[in-house]
This record gives C-alpha cells, structure tokens and sequence, in this order.
C-alpha cells in the first residue's frame, strides 16, 4: 500500500486491514511501500480460501485469497487468468 495512501486512512504497517469491492471482500495485512503507486493496492496470490460466512450473499476470505475480488471469467478462450473486475 502506498504511504500517502496508508496515512489518509490511519493504516500502519501490519495492521489487518478489509480489501473490499462490489463482488467481495478479504482481509489482508497491510505492507506500506513507497513503490506502490497511490490509489492501487496489491494482494499478492496463494492464500487458501476460507468465508467467514459460507452462506452470504457476498462472502469475506479470512485469509486474504486476492480471487474472491475479481469475476470468475477467463481472459479468453486460450488463457484462463482472470478477468479484472
């Protein structure tokens, strides 16, 4: 997370923080990085899946699984990463 980006919202480094949009949400801990640009986040990949709630209408990762934030939809018909949302 950029710097100016973790200060507007009183993040430090480390903290847990909810990455969220319209098609879900996770939690993450936070890693300030004057390297990211301001307004992006990065999530990096590889955590297990696991809801706080199996049965919500829009689910919460625990462990910070970057997938639950992006449609589940190929790039095209050659390559299966996914879409952004």
């Amino acid at each position: 997370m950029n710097a100016a980006n973790a200060a507007e919202r009183g993040v430090s480094d480390g903290d847990i923080v909810r990455l969220f949009n319209a098609l879900g949400r996770c939690l993450a801990a936070a890693a300030i990085n004057g390297d990211v640009r301001p307004g992006v986040m990065q999530l990096a990949t590889g955590a297990w899946f696991e809801p706080d709630d199996a049965d919500a209408e829009i689910a919460m990762c625990i462990h910070g699984n970057p997938s639950i934030l992006v449609r589940d939809a190929g790039t095209s018909q050659l390559a299966q990463a996914s879409m952004d949302s």
